[in-house]
């Protein structure tokens, strides 16, 4: 077998009954257990070294820092100043040192935009996300990457895709089949982002916490945020946000994003006449051949 490159991780949020967004983090397997550790430190609020079975330097917080780190559950101060602390992690340890251990391509759909019709009417919400999930991870791929990549597992956060039929297997199927990039393992794996509630795959899911707060927190800088923790989130993710949607190409800037980190959306006109769906989904296929890909979008907070 092939030596792999990269295991991919993936979520979703959805915003205002409007919004879709769609993220992917790729984790390139040779940093893959490095980025992990930093992701653990990151636990240790006192000494930023985190032993996964017992505090080394005991501070009493061991136990309750030892949990999910889900963007809705920010409130609670453990959690938010974890989260926090990732997203400093992500601008300062990793950006601005280019270690180039984060990438991510995010996604936002704005379905008030999209032809209903256009897809399976037995459940059109998930049809739409199977179709351009694929786009979120063929896109980075490609971008991040390039097409002679070989992927070993795609990993997804539990939640209602599992129960639709196609979405487990016609992603990687249909990525493979159009493109020389190779997936080892194509059906998907659902896993609980909770790692305590994770049997098999736990070191997995503190990935998918990552990519949860990534997104919630970007998200969050379009949506009014709820609360002052989810507010000070967006400010911290902001300045990084600004640069990938004002000047996303920008080879050098000091965030050393290019070719790392994406976000855009999708589409900038109203769909219409879109007859046949392969012309939509050759169209998300090439966002550089689209004018209905955009990057610019105005930041509420």
């Amino acid at each position: 077998m092939v030596n792999s490159d990269l295991d991919i991780y993936a979520d979703e949020a959805f915003f205002d009954k409007k919004w879709i967004y769609i993220g992917a983090l790729f984790v390139p397997l040779h940093k893959k257990a490095e980025l992990l550790n930093e992701l653990l430190n990151c636990r240790c609020i006192k000494r930023n070294s985190w032993n996964e079975n017992s505090c080394l330097d005991p501070c009493g917080f061991h136990e309750k820092n030892n949990t999910e780190i889900h963007y809705k559950d920010v409130r609670a101060n453990n959690k938010f100043t974890i989260a926090q602390n990732w997203l400093k992690f992500l601008l300062e340890t990793n950006n601005k040192k280019d270690r180039g251990l984060v990438y991510f391509n995010i996604l936002g759909l704005d379905l008030s935009k999209i032809d209903y019709n256009l897809f399976d009417a037995k459940n059109r919400k998930m049809s739409i996300y199977n179709r351009f999930f694929r786009t979120v991870l063929l896109g980075g791929i490609k971008y991040f990457f390039g097409e002679d990549t070989v992927i070993d597992h795609i990993f997804h956060d539990k939640g209602q895709q599992q129960y639709y039929d196609l979405f487990s297997w016609q992603p990687a199927e249909r990525i493979t089949r159009e493109n020389r990039i190779r997936i080892n393992n194509k059906t998907i794996i659902f896993i609980d982002s909770d790692h305590r509630r994770e049997s098999s795959y736990k070191k997995e899911s503190h990935f998918i916490q990552f990519l949860d707060i990534i997104m919630g927190s970007i998200c969050r800088c379009f949506h009014p945020p709820e609360n002052k923790n989810k507010l000070q989130l967006g400010e911290t993710i902001k300045p990084l946000l600004e640069r990938l949607t004002d000047n996303p190409k920008n080879r050098n800037s000091s965030y050393h994003y290019y070719r790392k980190q994406q976000i855009q959306f999708f589409p900038k006109n109203k769909l219409k006449d879109e007859a046949v769906e392969t012309r939509l989904f050759n169209e998300a296929l090439f966002p550089e051949r689209s004018n209905n890909f955009y990057t610019e979008r105005r930041i509420i907070i």
